[in-house]
């Protein structure tokens, strides 16, 4: 996994290769927007789950070891390879 500075101040920010991360001390997470859309948010917590908002409110966990859990329905692709 990539460095992150140790003791980071709310609002820093960390680039890696193209995208920049963004530090919220309240949470003690940093997040990223992949996508470019400003409603969705991925961060990571203690357990390194990586989360999943829109607009704030957590959609989605997925855990280190493949485990989904969500707060809707999921729709299996028979072509995913």
């Amino acid at each position: 996994m990539a460095e992150f500075p140790a003791n980071p101040a709310n609002g820093d920010k960390h680039t890696i290769g193209a995208k920049t991360w963004e530090y919220n001390a309240t949470t003690d997470k940093w997040s990223i927007d992949l996508f470019g859309l400003d409603d969705w948010t991925i961060s990571q917590d203690a357990s390194d789950r990586l989360l999943f908002s829109h607009n704030g409110t957590l959609m989605m966990r997925l855990s280190t070891t493949g485990d989904i859990e969500t707060r809707g329905n999921i729709t299996a692709f028979s072509d995913m390879t």
